[in-house]
């Protein structure tokens, strides 16, 4: 419609990584990226083992790669999320808060917590709702816990509706 010239703007969302570069191309001109304050996190479940215990999130948080898992997103308007939940430009952002990508203190951690190389760490789920720039990352970021800290994660990508029934049915893990 936009190139039939029926709309003025055209908000570009959920378009996965090729799209956002597609569009680009083609009206380079008329092309505009703007900020979009959004912030996606991992959440923990701090009630029940493994992550109860806070060396295992500080571990799992340690290994985190932020600039990596950036660089998935296609380099849109995302930055690496180094600032807690609040976006960047917003009042209140706190910049540089978030722990720093440390693999061996995460290792360490991770050890003192009684799983050496990950050795005894329980089955884990990871539960995300579909996005398409946002799934890479977080492909991504098991394997990359898996080759760091030796644990293994199960990613379950549902749909909208069916990840907040999922999660109300028994939240999973992370």
């Amino acid at each position: 419609l936009y190139e039939q010239d029926l709309l003025d703007i055209l908000l570009i969302l959920n378009w996965g990584r090729g799209g956002f570069e597609l569009a680009r191309q083609r009206h380079l001109s008329e092309y505009y990226q703007s900020p979009i304050f959004t912030t996606f996190a991992l959440c923990f479940d701090t009630t029940r083992p493994p992550f109860a215990d806070v060396r295992v999130r500080r571990a799992f948080a340690m290994t985190v790669a932020r600039e990596q898992s950036f660089d998935l997103f296609g380099k849109r308007a995302s930055r690496p999320a180094t600032g807690g939940f609040i976006s960047p430009g917003m009042p209140g952002h706190s910049p540089d808060i978030a722990l720093a990508y440390d693999p061996d203190q995460a290792r360490q951690l991770l050890a003192e917590a009684g799983y050496p190389r990950g050795q005894g760490f329980p089955e884990v789920e990871l539960a995300i709702f579909y996005v398409p720039e946002v799934e890479d990352s977080f492909h991504y970021q098991v394997q990359k816990w898996h080759q760091t800290l030796g644990v293994t994660l199960t990613l379950k990508v549902l749909e909208w509706t069916a990840y907040w029934r999922h999660l109300a049915d028994g939240a999973p893990q992370i």
